[in-house]
């Protein structure tokens, strides 16, 4: 955003005040999510940036997620966090437009447009079935939630450097276990050419055989 210095709503200087709107805060929050959701969701890109005021806090910090999540983001953040989603006031960065929603505390929203910054996409690579690949991993593995998401989800760094989304198939919304074994589907965010690559060298070093590997079509 031009001029702005921060994610504090006075440090987002690139907002006009001509786009600043009454937006209702007096709901439960579930309602005003959906309410929030009704006005913006069809302007948002696919992956969000989101700062409460429970953000700010060492043990919470920015969410990250996709655009679908962010109702279920809204319902589950006072279970998440200890507080109102709509606590104080609230940041929405959506890189794909350049896109930034603020909802102030006093009931103001603002919809303003910066530079777009997209992420690379997302590539599926694999699935396995009842794999113990991870629980023989050199690096222990902390499997925890994206917020918006049943299943664990963790980062898989590989030799090369190239870092692979692991999503862990458990259905317990409270489960968070190291290196554990079952189902799992394997993704990568970057270019195509590097997707084939990290799954080559994904298979290469845990020693599967194609048997084993359901490989994805690799699709954005």
């Amino acid at each position: 955003m031009p001029e702005a210095t921060g994610f504090l709503l006075d440090q987002l200087d690139g907002i006009p005040s001509s786009a600043w709107g009454r937006f209702r805060l007096d709901d439960d929050d579930a309602t005003i999510g959906a309410r929030l959701v009704e006005q913006i969701g069809t302007r948002l890109g696919n992956d969000l940036y989101v700062v409460t005021d429970a953000s700010w806090r060492p043990d919470v910090g920015p969410f990250v997620l996709q655009a679908w999540h962010l109702s279920a983001l809204v319902r589950e953040h006072p279970q998440r966090a200890g507080e109102s989603f709509f606590n104080n006031d609230v940041v929405i960065l959506s890189p794909d437009g350049g896109l930034v929603a603020a909802i102030h505390h006093a009931g103001m929203l603002a919809v303003a447009h910066g530079e777009p910054s997209p992420l690379d996409p997302v590539w599926p690579l694999a699935h396995l079935i009842d794999s113990e690949v991870f629980a023989t991993w050199e690096s222990p593995l902390e499997w925890s939630h994206l917020f918006g998401e049943i299943y664990p989800d963790t980062a898989v760094t590989l030799p090369s450097g190239k870092v692979l989304s692991v999503r862990w198939f458990e259905t317990d919304p409270q489960v968070s276990f190291i290196a554990p074994t079952g189902d799992f589907q394997i993704s990568y965010r970057g270019t195509r050419e590097d997707a084939d690559e990290a799954y080559a060298e994904f298979v290469a070093l845990v020693g599967l055989e194609e048997q084993d590997v359901m490989r994805l079509p690799s699709r954005p």
